[in-house]
């Protein structure tokens, strides 16, 4: 796994790619996934850096159990947002994500979902 970061003033580029094998105790043959994830996120204003506006995509590809090939799902996101003090945060984001290459047995065969959603957050 490797996850380099990188802010230049409010600009912040974040970014996974992750490779693992494993499987279940009673298979046999191991099983392989990739995933990676890119983050852009402008903060702003300059001094304060409390509102930002960003993107995130999102991949992972694995051979899962009983499909015959290998399956993907992936994620796309725009978020803009606020931390209205230091312990609270709001955003909106809108989301789409596709569930590819899956059995047409499997429940998530051709699933995906796209929407906006609102959220707030307290942490201390």
């Amino acid at each position: 796994m490797i996850n380099p970061f990188v802010k230049y003033k409010g600009l912040e580029l974040f970014g996974t790619y992750e490779m693992a094998r494993g499987g279940m105790i009673t298979e046999a043959i191991m099983r392989n996934a990739k995933q990676y994830s890119v983050d852009l996120i402008y903060r702003f204003p300059q001094e304060k850096e409390n509102f930002w506006i960003g993107g995130r995509y999102n991949a992972i590809t694995t051979t899962a159990t009983l499909n015959p090939s290998d399956v993907t799902i992936t994620r796309a996101a725009g978020t803009q947002g606020w931390f209205v003090t230091k312990n609270l945060m709001q955003k909106a984001e809108y989301v789409n994500q596709q569930y590819k290459s899956f059995a047409a047995t499997d429940i998530r065969s051709g699933g995906k979902f796209s929407g906006f959603m609102i959220e707030a957050s307290i942490g201390f």
